[in-house]
């Protein structure tokens, strides 16, 4: 029997909307949502394709944007999650081949600014070199200043709750 191999790339893009709370803090937001699909073209032409590319903490009010430049090579994107409040997810699956099947599961278990997000898992299921490939991909509970004993707790709920999805 052959093995398929896949080429997955997961980020981490750490693009999220302004917290008022927070006041206007500038981390080169603007900058990275336009530089971030020049380096994904760059990596899945280096690397000889990457077929599913998982993308997290993308919040940013242009994540539209970002979708248009790489959909000429990742046709395919799990749904958009509903939100809790005012965020999404911020979990995105795009992929080189037809979504089979997509479903996601929204943590129960959230605090503080977690809470107004709609964390939780993602999953697709498409169909790679004729064989089906699932897929998940997560963010869980983030850690806060004078919280991270806390936030431990809520991870541990959450990883239990992904292992019931």
């Amino acid at each position: 029997m052959q093995k398929t191999s896949i080429n997955v790339l997961t980020y981490n893009v750490f693009l999220r909307n302004e917290f008022p709370i927070f006041g206007n803090v500038y981390d080169a937001q603007d900058e990275r949502i336009a530089d971030i699909p020049i380096a994904l073209r760059r990596k899945d032409d280096e690397c000889g394709g990457i077929d599913i590319l998982v993308l997290t903490e993308l919040y940013h009010k242009n994540r539209n944007n970002m979708f248009k430049l790489l959909s000429d090579k990742w046709t395919y994107k799990s749904k958009i999650v509903k939100n809790r409040f005012f965020e999404s997810s911020g979990i995105y699956i795009l992929t080189k081949t037809k979504i089979i099947d997509d479903d996601y599961m929204v943590f129960k278990d959230a605090m503080y600014l977690d809470y107004f997000t709609s964390k939780g898992v993602s999953y697709i299921k498409t169909e790679i070199k004729g064989e089906h490939v699932h897929v998940f991909a997560t963010h869980t509970q983030a850690s806060y200043p004078g919280m991270n004993i806390k936030a431990v707790k809520y991870r541990k709920k959450q990883l239990s709750q992904l292992k019931e999805f």
